[in-house]
């Protein structure tokens, strides 16, 4: 009976330890800060130079495996994509808007890390933060060349639960949002789903050739 009892009492012990180890995960997970729109930008242009200046030693996979956490972190990339397609994604059932969203993802991983590959002391700049309607914010960065000319790149995001997160990049006065709204809705219109599913999957195919 003193085992039986023993035994009991222990494994009270532990459950109230496991409780309280998961009440002490879910306060510090609700209370951690999230990082301010610079320092998600900072830290995504941070990498960004990483693998330019990795480029010649890493192959496509490895700048691919170097942004891909990055990138997953600073950008929404579901709400882009869902954005991009406007009604056409209501009309998609959930596997459908699931299988979408991990492609553009990929896309996207795979173009920075096919664009991204080669450093001749380029730096980034961030200039000024502006407020948009709706918990938006633009971030003006400027990405500045080895002849000392500049690009202009300029960041909206949208402040979320988990922080807060790319939702279009205007580079050059484009923006890279409208320009797969309309490339995206015109192969949805003529071709249907599986039309725009496989010129994702042929663009992916093609950054890593590059």
């Amino acid at each position: 009976m003193k085992a039986i009892h023993s035994i009991k009492s222990l494994l009270s012990i532990l459950t109230i330890a496991i409780l309280l180890q998961g009440t002490s995960l879910s306060w510090a997970e609700e209370t951690t800060p999230t990082d301010s729109p610079d320092e998600v930008i900072r830290n995504l242009q941070s990498t960004l130079l990483q693998s330019m200046r990795e480029g010649k030693e890493l192959d496509f996979q490895g700048r691919y495996d170097l942004l891909a956490p990055v990138l997953s972190q600073s950008h929404n990339f579901e709400f882009i994509i869902r954005t991009i397609l406007g009604s056409y994604w209501t009309e998609f059932n959930q596997d459908q808007q699931g299988e979408i969203s991990d492609i553009f993802s990929q896309l996207s991983i795979a173009t920075y890390a096919s664009q991204f590959k080669d450093y001749n002391g380029e730096q980034f700049e961030i200039l000024e933060n502006r407020p948009f309607p709706q918990n938006h914010i633009e971030v003006r960065t400027h990405l500045i060349k080895s002849d000392k000319s500049t690009v202009d790149l300029r960041y909206l995001m949208r402040q979320e639960d988990i922080g807060w997160r790319i939702v279009n990049i205007v580079a050059k006065g484009v923006s890279e949002l409208a320009i797969k709204r309309t490339e995206y809705r015109s192969i949805l219109q003529r071709d249907g789903y599986p039309a725009l599913i496989e010129m994702l999957k042929e663009k992916i195919i093609e950054a890593e050739q590059i």
